[in-house]
C-alpha cells in the first residue's frame, strides 16, 4: 500500500506544476563580465593637404619716436585719524551738562585735561591727563581732589 500511495502523490505533483512564462521577455540577456569581449571599433582616417604660400610685407618704417616713459604715481599711504582718546590713564573729574567751571579749575591748577562727548550728547566727561601710569596718575590725585572734583578717581582709556 506505500507503493500506491507514493505513486498518487507524485502524478498529483505533475498535474498541479504549471510552467510560468519569464516575466521580462523583451530585454535581453547580459553576458558576465569574463565572457564579455569588447566591440571592434573602426577608425576612419582622412588625408587632408593644405597650401601655404608666402607673402612679402613690405613696411614703411616712419621716424624714429622714442617711447613713451609710463608715469607711476605712487599714492601717499593713507594716514589713520589719531584716536579720539590718547591711551593712558585719566583722572576723571565728573560728567557735566556744562563743563566750563570744571575746565576753568582745571586750567588754573595747570592741568592738561580732556572733553568726551556722552553717547546721547546731552553731558560731557571730563578728563585730567594722560599719564603713562597709574603711579603718575596718581600724584595729581590730591590735587585735583582738593581743588576740582571731590570724587575723582583713576580710569585708563
Amino acid at each position: 500500500m506505500a507503493n500506491h500511495n507514493s505513486s498518487s502523490d507524485d502524478s498529483k505533483k505533475e498535474s498541479t506544476t504549471t510552467v510560468l512564462p519569464d516575466r521580462n521577455s523583451t530585454s535581453s540577456k547580459k553576458l558576465p563580465l569574463r565572457d564579455h569581449q569588447p566591440k571592434k571599433t573602426i577608425t576612419h582616417r582622412t588625408h587632408t593637404t593644405t597650401k601655404s604660400t608666402t607673402r612679402h610685407v613690405v613696411r614703411h618704417r616712419d621716424e624714429y619716436k622714442p617711447a613713451k616713459k609710463k608715469v607711476v604715481i605712487h599714492k601717499a599711504p593713507v594716514k589713520k585719524a589719531p584716536a579720539k582718546t590718547t591711551r593712558g590713564y585719566y583722572i576723571k573729574v565728573g560728567t557735566f551738562k556744562d563743563p566750563s567751571t570744571a575746565i576753568k579749575h582745571i586750567k588754573a591748577n595747570h592741568l592738561k585735561y580732556k572733553t568726551v562727548d556722552t553717547a546721547n550728547g546731552m553731558s560731557t566727561r571730563v578728563y585730567v591727563g594722560p599719564y603713562y601710569s597709574q603711579k603718575d596718575a596718581q600724584k595729581n590725585m590730591a590735587t585735583v581732589r582738593a581743588n576740582i572734583a571731590k570724587d575723582a578717581f583713576i580710569t585708563k582709556l
